[in-house]
């Protein structure tokens, strides 16, 4: 339900501009996302990535989207296109941004390189909620015993 809030909420910032922004564009996508309409979600980030090309939270984003989608050659493609523009970043979206690299990773059976990237976002964040998130994904990859590759 919280989603479907999200998604009313920006559809009015949307309207009343003649020319939507990026984080806009990508907000909305990502609450498309969270609701399953995955191809509207899409949608809205790839407008995002048209308006502006160097928008790193825009591949993540998509990434995310396409990770969702199982295609997870897109997904690391895109996750490449952010990690190349890093720097953009504020800490906590180069945090969530390390986070997805593990998420992806660990759906391809690469263990340790999926702690590695919890590794780093766990450096970047202070938010408690999202620390918790890191550390109950790092358990659960501990836990598996898969082996890296």
């Amino acid at each position: 339900m919280r989603h479907h809030v999200l998604l009313a909420c920006y559809a009015t910032p949307l309207l009343q501009r003649e020319e939507p922004t990026p984080d806009l564009l990508s907000s909305r996508g990502l609450a498309y996302l969270q609701t399953g309409e995955l191809e509207r979600g899409l949608d809205d980030i790839n407008r995002a990535l048209e308006i502006d090309p160097e928008y790193a939270e825009g591949y993540d984003k998509r990434a995310y989207a396409y990770f969702l989608l199982g295609d997870y050659e897109r997904s690391k493609q895109d996750l490449d296109e952010a990690l190349s523009r890093i720097a953009t970043l504020p800490p906590q979206g180069r945090a969530e941004l390390h986070y997805h690299c593990a998420l992806l990773l660990r759906a391809q059976g690469r263990r340790d390189a999926a702690l590695a990237d919890l590794g780093e976002a766990s450096k970047l964040v202070e938010v408690p909620s999202v620390r918790r998130a890191i550390e109950e994904l790092r358990r659960s990859l501990e836990g598996e015993g898969v082996g890296s590759k």
